[in-house]
């Protein structure tokens, strides 16, 4: 919860606010999309139509990554890592017409980034735009995707197992929500 504060507290006193990272805490960029657990960060480029993996160079470093495919003039992504990782455990394939490359990162996250954003990558490579980490590995908030019929249900049966009066409305039971 304290990154949580920390980084409203700088919104608040007007530091610019980032796009928040997606579901599978990762986000899209010129070259692809990426998404990220607490030790792994994956990356998804497409790669032109036929591309075999002998067409395909990938080289990573610790601290930086390049991408090149055969018959491309520039590489499909190149420059320097957001944060270390781990290169002889990093590696590629290609799936459904996309390279896919899993890195292991040197720092992984201990925590959501609700706790602490130490671990969380705001992107991939230093090009790429930051998002806001804080986001990362949130829990879904049940209740928020529960219709009316479904509140009411949920309630009712609440109120049950707590031994209280059904909370529907007119006959003066105790209400938790």
């Amino acid at each position: 919860m304290q990154a949580y504060a920390e980084r409203a507290a700088e919104v608040a006193a007007g530091a610019p606010s980032r796009p928040p990272v997606n579901e599978q805490n990762g986000g899209k960029s010129s070259w692809g999309t990426w998404e990220q657990t607490k030790t792994e960060v994956t990356l998804f480029l497409p790669l032109p139509e036929g591309a075999k993996p002998r067409d395909c160079q990938v080289k990573f470093s610790s601290t930086a990554i390049k991408v090149m495919v055969k018959g491309q003039l520039a590489p499909l992504l190149d420059g320097t890592l957001a944060a270390a990782v781990i290169a002889n455990d990093c590696f590629w394939e290609i799936q459904q017409g996309s390279l896919v490359i899993t890195l292991e990162k040197e720092t992984p996250a201990k925590a959501s980034g609700r706790e602490s954003t130490e671990g969380w990558w705001d992107r991939v490579v230093l090009t790429d735009e930051s998002l806001e980490t804080i986001y990362c590995d949130r829990e879904p908030f049940m209740l928020g995707e529960m219709d009316d019929l479904k509140h009411e249900s949920m309630r009712y049966h609440i109120s049950k197992m707590l031994g209280t009066d059904d909370p529907g409305g007119d006959r003066g039971g105790a209400s938790i929500f």
